[in-house]
């Protein structure tokens, strides 16, 4: 209701607007033709008291009443203009006996229709016909001409209705367009309003897109920084760590093989035990370190598995063997219960023997008195009893192990935080336990990479159980549940096989680590690599760079039973650290720690025999150990604990060989080689290393790669390897305003032999 009388008042606003405006024209008007009026009469030289000077005087004073009050009082200044003009027109036809100032009624009229409402030009009309009539019996007018007045009045009276009734039609239209701008202009305006926030909201977005950008590009440079951080870590640690293993394994290994060297006199076999477990355990860090660094040098995305067949409870009883005597030492009982006839798994022994130290060096953490039992049993999928939340397992066959104690056990609110990373159940200062947190953790994972599964079950105060699976292969998995005899059958590799032609070992073993799903057998020779393939049927052949002796492809071809054989050869250069010894003049290299079939198997492989040798190391003790390796043998030792030392020597005989540590202080061994090319000094050199990472850092890009197939390809097979290498090896160009050129990555070329 409210909308509505504000409709209508604004609607009567515009009326008014309107009549004020017209009525003030009127007025003037009125005014201006009662001065012309009234300046004519004086020409005429009309008497002032005459009643001719009523008519201009009433339409003077008409004109002016109706401009004074126009402003402030519509309606009165209306009837004071309408009514004076109306009584001047009608005095002036008495005053003057003729009756065409009635005709100015009919205006009046008109004018009534357009400064007020039908009723008042109604009135206005009456009142017009009233004077009409009385001045036609004053004064009688001919039938024609009366009728023709009274016609006037009438068209007049209905003009002004019609102008009545458009103008406010017209009003009525224009403010229903008012209205309707008004509606757009205010859609407008929140349109407006909502554009202005869309902006700033994009203002803001664009703002925080620039800042993640820029926080994006931070932790790139971060993470460069934390990658190159990382690599000088490990090398460091390599170097640190790899000095002392070195060591350890060297002296319990000459003392285990070699007792003669130390005199002649035996040891005890109580000793020779305790030297075996320091060399077993040392072999066992070494590999360890060994995975670290492969690891920071070779940015795989996933840890890497040294994937062979292996009896599970050898791998245990390898564990309890290392571990016993801590068990024993701190008065607990261990109790060892494995099935016999398990089935050979296929997993790395290096991984789950770390597991199996992790959970029992953690059950006699957490117990002080009673037992540890570990146990290994063969269980199909539906005979294991998961813990709630635990991923389904299929129906297969999987060898359970457990490690149960009788210790302190674990808070049933804290059993979800077991395996989290540096995660302690009893995290305050004062606990009575160590540790990092991070042996569960790690032990979860490597069970998990291995396609198994590890869970806990435990009670406070009377002990814990942690239980991890691993899945039996599948030529074992596929017995029928029916069968009721647990003798197990011999299982044959179902992996396909890789048949890996190389010089290196190392590379044999990168191989086996990261190409999971196959098996990796490695061959040093072209001979063993016929042989094999011969007797494997391998899915596929790597050719290296350190690899054939004689072109492989023709000696295949001449093979009596591989002349029909379909093999597809994989060939490049493969960057090992062997390989760019070469490329940097060196004769071998040796990583440490190295034992003494390393060291002389480096020496053997140099032409000429070696009967004088020049040592340069700056570490007595690592000095001491190569000296013990080589004391058998009928070599001349020369040694060098700088390489100042080295440089007197060198000048004063040359020797046969030269065993370099390139880690000296002062000058280093890289400036030794320097100067040894310098001065023209050639002598084959072994490098003996601890962080062959950063000796042999410059990245060696692959450019080609071969591939090949007696066979040939098929075009669905070129169209396959096309889009392969199209969506994982795409091309790279230089910038804008470089010059535009191609980056090769990598090339692949097809071949048919």
């Amino acid at each position: 209701m409210t909308e509505n009388i504000t409709a209508f008042l604004e609607k009567d606003s515009d009326r008014f607007y309107l009549c004020q405006n017209f009525l003030h024209t009127f007025s003037m008007g009125l005014a201006i033709f009662g001065w012309v009026w009234g300046v004519i009469l004086i020409i005429a030289n009309i008497s002032l008291f005459s009643l001719a000077w009523l008519p201009p005087i009433l339409m003077i004073l008409a004109g002016v009443g109706g401009m004074h009050w126009a402003e402030e009082h519509l309606k009165l200044a209306t009837t004071i203009a309408l009514l004076g003009a109306g009584a001047a027109l009608i005095v002036a036809a008495y005053a003057y006996h003729t009756p065409i100032f009635l005709l100015g009624l009919a205006f009046l009229i008109l004018c009534t229709g357009v400064l007020s409402y039908p009723l008042s030009t109604a009135l206005m009309a009456i009142g017009a016909l009233i004077a009409l009539g009385t001045f036609q019996k004053l004064w009688p007018l001919p039938r024609a001409v009366a009728l023709a007045f009274f016609l006037a009045m009438g068209i007049a009276t209905g003009l002004g209705w019609m102008l009545w009734h458009y103008i406010s039609l017209a009003l009525e239209m224009s403010y229903q367009s008012r209205e309707r701008a008004v509606a757009e202009m205010l859609k407008a305006q929140q349109r407006r309003a909502e554009l202005r926030r869309a902006l700033k909201a994009l203002d803001e977005g664009y703002e925080r897109l620039r800042r993640l950008n820029q926080e994006l590009s931070e932790a790139r440079r971060e993470a460069e920084e934390a990658r190159r951080l990382k690599a000088e870590f490990a090398a460091n640690v390599s170097h640190e760590l790899r000095t002392p293993i070195n060591l350890i394994i060297g002296f319990s290994e000459m003392m285990y093989t070699a007792p003669e060297s130390y005199g002649g006199q035996p040891l005890p076999p109580e000793y020779l035990a305790d030297v075996h477990a320091i060399y077993r355990s040392a072999k066992h860090l070494q590999s360890l370190i060994d995975d670290i660094l492969d690891l920071s040098r070779i940015e795989a995305r996933r840890m890497a598995l040294t994937r062979e067949q292996a009896q599970i409870d050898q791998v245990i009883r390898e564990a309890i063997q290392v571990i016993r005597e801590l068990v024993e030492r701190k008065g607990l009982t261990l109790e060892v219960d494995i099935e016999e006839n398990l089935p050979p798994l296929y997993l790395d022994r290096t991984r789950i023997r770390q597991v199996l130290l992790n959970l029992i060096s953690n059950a006699v953490r957490f117990t002080e008195r009673g037992f540890i039992r570990v146990s290994c049993k063969l269980r199909s999928g539906d005979e294991l009893a998961l813990p709630q939340g635990a991923m389904a397992l299929p129906e297969a066959y999987y060898v359970c192990v457990s490690v149960a104690d009788s210790g302190i056990g674990i808070r049933p609110e804290d059993m979800d935080k077991v395996f989290e990373e540096f995660r302690q159940v009893d995290g305050s200062p004062r606990r009575k336990h160590g540790g990092t947190g991070l042996g569960l953790a790690i032990s979860k994972r490597f069970v998990e990479m291995h396609d198994g599964w590890m869970w806990v079950k435990s009670e406070f105060g009377k002990g814990s159980t942690f239980f991890f699976v691993l899945p039996v292969a599948d030529s074992f998995a596929g017995r029928s549940k029916l069968q009721s005899s647990r003798e197990v059958p011999t299982i044959h590799p179902t992996k396909e096989t890789i048949l890996v032609l190389d010089k290196d070992p190392t590379v044999f073993r990168l191989f086996k680590r990261y190409l999971r799903g196959y098996q990796v057998v490695g061959t040093t020779t072209t001979k063993q690599a016929l042989e094999s393939i011969e007797k494997l049927g391998p899915k596929l052949l790597v050719i290296t760079n350190n690899s054939a002796d004689g072109h492989f492809e023709e000696l295949l071809e001449e093979h009596p039973t591989l002349q029909n054989a379909q093999l597809t050869i994989l060939a490049y250069p493969f960057p090992t650290e062997h390989h760019q010894a070469l490329l940097l003049g060196l004769h071998d290299y040796l990583v440490k720690p190295i034992t003494k079939d390393q060291l002389l198997g480096a020496l053997k492989r140099i032409p000429s025999p070696v009967r004088r040798l020049l040592i340069v190391e700056d570490d007595p003790d690592m000095m001491r150990l190569l000296e013990r390796m080589l004391q058998s043998e009928e070599i001349q030792l020369q040694k060098a604990y700088s390489a100042e030392e080295a440089q007197v020597l060198l000048r004063s005989h040359i020797p046969d060989a030269l065993l370099l540590d390139l880690a000296l202080p002062g000058i280093s061994g890289y400036e030794l080689l320097e100067w040894m090319e310098h001065m023209s000094i050639s002598v084959p050199t072994i490098v003996v290393t601890a962080n062959p990472h950063v000796e042999f850092s410059e990245e060696i890009e692959i450019t080609e790669i071969r591939l090949q197939r007696r066979s040939g390809f098929t075009i669905p097979e070129v169209l396959a390897l096309t889009e392969i290498v199209a969506s994982r090896f795409p091309s790279h160009y230089a910038d804008a305003e470089a010059e535009t050129a191609l980056q090769p990555i990598s090339g692949a070329k097809s071949e048919e032999t």
